[in-house]
């Protein structure tokens, strides 16, 4: 099973639908986000389509989080941490989500991880260190600080990272 990466979407609507047209068509219901949502109403919009099951971390800019929170609090599609990072394990894999680029860097370098998965800078990056941890930032969703919106495929068989330029892709109906 493949994992779509997500990060820094910044409410861009528009993104976010091409994202999910993307994944679907890839068979992928599984999704990381890294965080910066922004607003309660983008999380909405990412639980719309009840075939995605979301695991998420904060980000320095996801403002209303009591209001997300409460509006979530009982879906089980939705699972946040209230930790500015959180540990998973998928697949047999230990993996390390949190939305800075320097804790996710400090946690693959402890060798405890087969993956560590960050946002924040808007930089999209694939790296796999000496110890054989992979590192990666899918870039931003939302496309406004760089002008190339992109997300991330993780395969945890490979543990490898595609990353999707948005700008390749139309939504079409």
């Amino acid at each position: 099973m493949r994992y779509a990466v997500i990060s820094d979407s910044h409410d861009n609507f528009y993104n976010l639908e091409r994202t999910l047209e993307i994944i679907t068509a890839r068979g992928i219901t599984r999704c990381f986000h890294l965080g910066d949502f922004c607003a309660p109403g983008f999380v909405r919009a990412m639980l719309a389509r009840e075939s995605f099951t979301w695991i998420c971390v904060w980000g320095n800019v996801d403002g209303a989080k009591t209001k997300i929170l409460l509006e979530q609090r009982n879906n089980p599609r939705f699972d946040i941490s209230e930790e500015p990072f959180r540990e998973i394990e998928v697949e047999g894999k230990k993996v390390f989500l949190s939305h800075f680029p320097l804790l996710a860097r400090h946690a693959a370098l402890t060798g405890e991880y087969a993956a560590a998965f960050y946002g924040d800078d808007h930089r999209k990056r694939v790296e796999v260190l000496k110890n054989g941890a992979l590192l990666a930032n899918p870039g931003e969703l939302a496309g406004f600080a760089t002008g190339q919106p992109s997300f991330g495929v993780w395969d945890p068989e490979h543990n490898t990272m595609e990353l999707v330029d948005l700008r390749d892709f139309r939504v079409t109906r």
